[in-house]
């Protein structure tokens, strides 16, 4: 049942953090409608939103949600990517006032937890698996693919922030936040209380690659829920993937094949090692090569795969922004077959 609601934001910036928005979004393939009074965005699944900017300080969103846990998704997401734009651009997050009105109450208590490391596993050389032991996993949606990490340096006392009212993270006076990070959940159990997080190691001088590098039983990092993302409910499905969202199209996969669903797989990768991370199955394919190779290899692919692709299939294709830009450029010029929808995602720069 779809869920009408609205918002009210106060702001610096307000017209500047929509342009802002419209910019990430397009990134993300998100079908966008730009107008001079505003901006409207439609993500199938999720939900609808317009954007009307009234003023520099402010603006106003008229809402609908596919049902209650996607208003909370997108009650989140809107206040995140608030609070970076305003981080960005060197406000404070203090600066930010959401009002919102007809969205149910939610329960705010498990929306952050604090969970710790109970192994770590290099299933390729370039992999890295985390398994966090997790206290209430009803923070977590069942079909969500990503969760946020907020990563502590290694060895340190950690004080961890508190959840106000609004369900924001809320450090103590003078308290640096911590990197946040998200990342697809690979595996989990329930019963088990367990959460597998599958990451791609590299050298980069960065937060995440730090953390993960020197990752260990017993530590401890903050979660976020509910998991962002969602799992594609197409009955037949081309899957794309480089070694950073391959995580994601193994767990889309796996639900297809408990529900009788059909996929084929493009697994995308710049060392031959790697490829020990998916079993051989006739429907997984993988292309070993550097980057710039794989844009021209994703269509190959494809134009292969929808040539005899059913009307109901959807392309779900994730990876570097330079492959997702290049995939949506040339679907533009040259459209898979009638019918076939696709979701492109960013997963890193």
């Amino acid at each position: 049942m779809t869920l009408h609601f609205h918002v009210q934001a106060r702001m610096p910036h307000a017209p500047a953090f929509l342009a802002w928005l419209q910019s990430h979004l397009e990134a993300e393939g998100v079908l966008l409608h730009p107008s001079p009074q505003g901006l409207t965005l439609h993500m199938p699944q999720v939900g609808t939103l317009a954007f009307h900017s009234r003023h520099a300080e402010g603006f106003h969103c008229d809402i609908d949600a596919v049902d209650d846990r996607m208003a909370e998704l997108i009650q989140l997401s809107l206040d995140e990517h608030a609070q970076e734009f305003l981080t960005d651009h060197g406000a404070s997050a203090s600066a930010l006032q959401l009002e919102w009105h007809g969205l149910p109450t939610a329960d705010l208590r498990y929306r952050f937890q604090v969970v710790q490391i109970i192994a770590v596993t290099d299933i390729t050389p370039h992999m890295r698996r985390v398994r966090l032991a997790v206290p209430v996993m009803t923070a977590l949606a069942d079909d969500g693919l990503h969760v946020r990490l907020l990563l502590p340096p290694p060895n340190a006392t950690v004080q961890w922030p508190q959840l106000n009212a609004q369900g924001r993270l809320q450090w103590a006076a003078g308290q640096t936040p911590l990197p946040q990070r998200i990342y697809t959940i690979r595996q989990y159990d329930t019963r088990a209380q367990w959460v597998d997080i599958d990451i791609v190691r590299h050298d980069h001088d960065a937060p995440g690659a730090q953390w993960l590098a020197q990752a260990k039983p017993g530590d401890h990092v903050g979660l976020l829920g509910p998991s962002g993302g969602h799992l594609p409910q197409a009955p037949h499905l081309l899957l794309v993937a480089d070694m950073t969202a391959l995580p994601a199209a193994l767990r889309i996969a796996q639900q297809q094949g408990t529900r009788g669903s059909c996929w084929q797989l493009l697994a995308l990768a710049t060392h031959a090692g790697d490829t020990a991370y998916i079993p051989a199955a006739a429907h997984v394919q993988w292309h070993v090569g550097d980057i710039a190779s794989q844009p021209a290899a994703v269509q190959h692919w494809l134009r292969a795969q929808a040539a005899s692709a059913p009307a109901d299939t959807q392309l779900w294709l994730a990876g570097g922004k330079a492959l997702v830009q290049a995939t949506k450029t040339a679907l533009k010029t040259h459209p898979l077959a009638t019918g076939i929808e696709h979701k492109l995602a960013v997963y890193w720069q």
